[in-house]
C-alpha cells in the first residue's frame, strides 16, 4: 500500500514551503483563517420562513445535531466520520460551553447546528453544518449572526474560523457575505509514500 504524509505552514513561511518542496511534498490545498471584528456593526440577518434558531440542548439535541454535523461534511476533504460514542466525549472536555452552540429547526426538527468554542480570547466557530436539502436558504448566515451576538455578549472582539479555501458548498462566499475576511492562509502539503 501506500501512506499520505501531510504537513502544514502558514502561507507566510516561504522557508518552510521550501523545505518541504525539496522533500517531494506539493502543495495540496490552501486554508483560511477568517475573521469578523465583533466591536463593528453586527449583521442582522433573519432565519427563513419555518426556520427556528436557538440554544442547543445537550440533553435532547446531542444525536441530532451528532447526525446533522456528519451528513454536512460528508464527502468534505479529508473528512473521517466520527462514531458518536467518541463524538459526544467532547462534550465532557472543559472547553466544551453549551450557550455557544447554536441549532436550526424546522418543524422541531434539527437542520443546522454551528458549535462554537472560546480560545485565545477570541470566539471560534468550530463547524458549522447545514444538511444538504435545507442550503441556499440563509440558515447558516442566521446561525452564524446568531453566534456573532453571543460572542459579542460574552465580551469577545473578534469572531474566528477556519475553512478550506475551495469547500465545495460555497461556504467561504457565505464567510464574506456576513462580513468576514480572510486573517491568515494556511497551504497543506502532501507526499505519497510507496505505491
Amino acid at each position: 500500500g501506500s501512506i499520505r504524509l501531510l504537513n502544514v505552514t502558514t502561507a507566510r513561511d516561504e522557508a518552510a514551503a521550501g523545505l518541504l518542496r525539496a522533500h517531494g511534498y506539493a502543495l495540496d490545498r490552501h486554508f483560511w483563517h477568517m475573521e469578523l471584528d465583533l466591536t463593528a456593526t453586527l449583521p442582522a440577518v433573519d432565519p427563513p420562513e419555518g426556520i427556528s434558531i436557538r440554544g442547543f440542548r445537550r440533553a435532547t439535541d446531542t444525536p441530532a445535531v451528532h447526525e446533522v454535523l456528519q451528513v454536512a461534511f460528508e464527502g468534505h476533504y479529508l473528512y473521517t466520520p466520527t462514531p458518536f460514542v467518541e463524538w459526544v466525549k467532547e462534550l465532557d472536555k472543559e472547553s466544551f460551553e453549551e450557550d455557544l452552540w447554536l441549532v436550526a429547526t424546522e418543524s422541531e426538527r434539527v437542520v443546522a447546528a454551528l458549535s462554537g468554542r472560546r480560545m485565545l480570547g477570541e470566539g471560534w466557530v468550530s463547524e458549522l453544518g447545514v444538511l444538504p436539502q435545507w442550503r441556499g436558504r440563509g440558515i447558516g448566515a442566521a446561525l452564524l449572526a446568531g453566534i456573532f451576538r453571543i460572542f459579542k455578549d460574552r465580551g469577545f472582539e473578534t469572531a474566528v474560523l477556519n475553512v478550506d479555501a475551495a469547500n465545495a458548498t460555497g461556504a467561504t462566499a457565505l464567510y464574506e457575505r456576513v462580513g468576514m475576511r480572510v486573517r491568515l492562509r494556511w497551504d497543506l502539503y502532501a507526499k505519497t509514500l510507496g505505491s
